[in-house]
């Protein structure tokens, strides 16, 4: 069951794009609307894929038609950080300010100008529904990063845009695999390649990197992705944990793995070479 998004105090804070997906109705999404459009400030925290992680982005309401941003003051941006005392609008205008859909958002990251479009739409229950394009969907990759892990963390993250959350993490698993596979871990299944490669970190035979990686990550994202493609003895509730909250999670866990693996040590080679003729 979706968490309600809950209407904050008045001081001003940057919310999370991720946020949106908890809002069930229409007051709902006026009032994150309007926290976030009130201040004129226009900023929201979100992942992008090309940084690689949650970067401040500014963010636009967009409608299909050519009206006004109706979260604004209709007086204009307050002064300093005095606010009117009564922050929740009345329900006649959440009802007018919330009936046009679909609602566009374009979030730009201020540090790459990577853009997030998020659409708004009502699906045939007249239910909110959520989809996230991205000009880039690279996910968690980093630039040395192998094509085999390239691909199912791509792949990932195509399902994360849409919400089958349920796919990402099998695609998310499927890239683990191929970690240890390039890694010299192929026998067996992915439970056999783990406990293999567990066995040699702690007989001091595993790759280097492998030290520096907790390993209950590996554990879960191995448990998450059996569950999200198995029956499992049909309790489908089990796949309501697999939301954006832990997609996020995930993500970060592979941004590190790679940066571990595969970025630092070809720092050190290049910052090596720069010693060869000192």
């Amino acid at each position: 069951m979706k968490t309600q998004f809950t209407f904050s105090d008045p001081n001003y804070k940057i919310h999370k794009l991720e946020e949106i997906e908890k809002i069930n109705s229409r007051e709902e999404l006026y009032d994150f609307f309007w926290e976030i459009f009130r201040s004129y400030k226009d900023q929201i925290i979100a992942f992008c894929p090309h940084c690689g992680d949650e970067r401040r982005m500014e963010i636009e309401l967009k409608h299909f038609d050519d009206d006004r941003n109706p979260y604004r003051y209709s007086m204009g941006a307050p002064h300093g950080t005095i606010y009117p005392n009564n922050l929740n609008s009345t329900k006649e205008k959440k009802s007018i300010a919330v009936s046009k859909f679909p609602i566009i958002l374009k979030c730009t990251c201020l540090q790459c100008n990577s853009q997030v479009i998020t659409l708004i739409y009502l699906d045939a229950n007249q239910k909110l529904k959520y989809a996230f394009l991205y000009d880039t969907y690279t996910g968690a990759i980093t630039p040395n990063t192998p094509d085999e892990i390239k691909y199912y963390l791509t792949e990932a993250f195509k399902c994360r845009a849409i919400g089958a959350y349920s796919a990402a993490v099998s695609m998310y698993r499927s890239a683990l695999e191929w970690l240890m596979h390039l890694n010299g871990y192929k026998a067996g299944m992915l439970g056999k390649k783990l406990n293999n490669f567990f066995k040699d970190i702690d007989n001091k035979n595993a790759p280097e990197w492998a030290y520096s990686i907790p390993k209950n990550i590996l554990e879960v994202i191995k448990k998450l992705g059996n569950e999200s493609i198995h029956t499992n003895n049909g309790n489908l509730s089990i796949q309501d944990k697999m939301d954006i909250d832990l997609i996020h999670k995930i993500d970060l866990a592979f941004k590190y793995i790679l940066e571990i693996a595969y970025e630092q040590p070809q720092r050190l080679l290049a910052l090596s070479k720069q010693f060869d003729n000192v």
